[in-house]
């Protein structure tokens, strides 16, 4: 855009040669010498680059005095002072006004082009005849066809279409148009059910012959195998106790021989007591592995014992199968007895 001061310069050339035509032909009336006042003090805010204090001296000479050239000063000062939807408008009503000055035909429609693109641009689809609000204001029917420019961001517009109040929120981007459309909501229209069609008549149902009940069988005497729970549990108690076993082997192997010396410690500090120390710990941890070993392989048995007990089942009365396990100090095994 033009800078401020700049778009001014004409324009007080022309007010000054205007005030002096004015004073040369009649007095000037009260309106006339307040707008004088007005411009004036507008054009002094311009030298100082205030243009919102411009905007306002020029929109009271305008209002004064109604002139395509006051309206020419307001407007550019509108432009300037931020004011983009009140200069718009009047860049309109001035192209639009027969006495504008044609030479700024160009200027103005460049400046309507700036301008346009700092605000939005709303357009709603109603059926005619049909009041619609803008956030809360009525737009008149020139407004419904063409379209209003607003202020970007959020927007309320309401309409009554065929006696149901509509509402929409919208938020309007500068410079892209935004479409509102409004319908009228048709209720569905009735469909006609078909007329059932009459079943044909069923034959008369055939005589069933009276089903011939199944052989009764004996309960079945085969005795089912454990559950693959049952012989996992049953490895792990084998190991178990293989494993305490031979830890507690290692244990009485290791407590016999520190019993074969038992002055080894007579003198603290010699080899042979530190060697009766160190099978002292290890045995005691051996011993305590195998108890783990005994007590892992005990709970492995009972388990496994539960796995099949729970476990549906077929076997007769006659014939049963159970697990014992024997665990005493340097001594564990499993018992299993059944009959067949």
């Amino acid at each position: 855009m033009m800078p401020f001061r700049r778009r001014f310069a004409c324009a007080a050339v022309a007010a000054t040669l205007f005030g002096s035509h004015i004073a040369g032909a009649e007095p000037p009336s009260r309106a006339q010498k307040d707008a004088a006042d007005h411009t004036k003090r507008a054009f002094e805010a311009v030298r100082h680059s205030d243009a919102e204090t411009a905007r306002v001296e020029f929109l009271q000479a305008y209002a004064l005095v109604p002139s395509p050239k006051s309206l020419w000063n307001l407007l550019v000062a509108e432009a300037d002072s931020n004011h983009p939807l009140d200069a718009i408008k009047h860049l309109r009503t001035y192209l639009a006004d027969p006495g504008a000055d044609p030479k700024k035909s160009d200027r103005a429609q460049r400046l309507l082009t700036d301008l346009s693109s700092l605000v939005g641009h709303l357009s709603v689809v109603v059926p005619e005849d049909t009041p619609v609000k803008v956030d809360g204001l009525v737009m008149t029917r020139e407004q419904r066809i063409v379209g209003i420019d607003v202020a970007p961001g959020k927007h309320v517009v309401e309409a009554t279409v065929a006696g149901e109040s509509q509402r929409r929120e919208v938020d309007v981007a500068p410079g892209d148009p935004t479409l509102v459309a409004f319908e009228v909501s048709r209720p569905d229209e009735p469909t006609e059910a078909p007329e059932p069609i009459a079943a044909a008549p069923s034959p008369p149902p055939a005589p069933q012959e009276k089903p011939t009940p199944p052989p009764t069988r004996e309960p079945s005497s085969a005795v089912s195998s454990p559950p693959l729970g049952t012989w996992i549990m049953g490895s792990v108690a084998v190991a178990a106790l293989g494993t305490g076993i031979a830890f507690s082997l290692s244990a009485k192997s290791k407590r016999d021989e520190i019993d074969q010396t038992p002055k080894a410690c007579a003198n603290p500090d010699s080899q042979d007591c530190a060697h009766i120390e160190d099978l002292r710990d290890s045995g005691s941890r051996d011993s305590t592995i195998s108890w783990i070993a005994y007590g892992t392989a005990g709970a492995a048995v009972v388990t496994g014992g539960l796995i099949w007990y729970l476990a549906p089942k077929k076997k007769p009365a006659s014939r049963d199968a159970t697990m014992t396990p024997l665990i005493s100090p340097g001594m564990a095994g499993v018992h299993v007895r059944g009959s067949f």
